[in-house]
């Protein structure tokens, strides 16, 4: 997902990721666990003094770990938590090609609005295809 982070509000990102952060009690390093992301980087979101501009990867995989809709957190203006029991996915959207040693594509293959889950079943079966050279 491609994101303007110079339109992006970070305080109000920051306030929405630590109230969806306390309401699952957790503290920061838990609620980043095995999201590729630094403890004083995220703190550094939590507080609006960091965006994840060099780090989208680990943010978006923040998100989709905590289930956090993504138009919620980035671009609506309230505070209020979703629904606690509401869950929330999140969507990609990929085009993977295949080319041969010429450089000549041989398949194409794309999803759009898919889950994240889906995603993650794609790019394993991709990586399990034997590359001959």
């Amino acid at each position: 997902m491609l994101v303007n982070w110079k339109e992006i509000n970070m305080k109000k990102v920051g306030e929405k990721l630590a109230l969806v952060r306390k309401s699952k009690n957790q503290t920061q390093r838990e609620f980043i666990k095995d999201c590729d992301i630094e403890y004083r980087q995220y703190s550094k979101y939590e507080t609006g003094k960091q965006k994840p501009i060099y780090n989208e990867k680990g943010f978006f995989k923040l998100v989709a770990k905590h289930n956090i809709n993504l138009d919620w957190l980035l671009h609506n203006n309230h505070i209020n938590h979703p629904e606690q029991n509401q869950k929330h996915e999140v969507t990609v959207s990929m085009i993977f090609v295949v080319k041969d040693a010429n450089g000549e594509i041989k398949q194409k293959i794309s999803f759009q609005d898919e889950s994240v889950d889906y995603y993650e079943k794609v790019k394993k079966t991709l990586l399990q295809i034997p590359i001959k050279r």
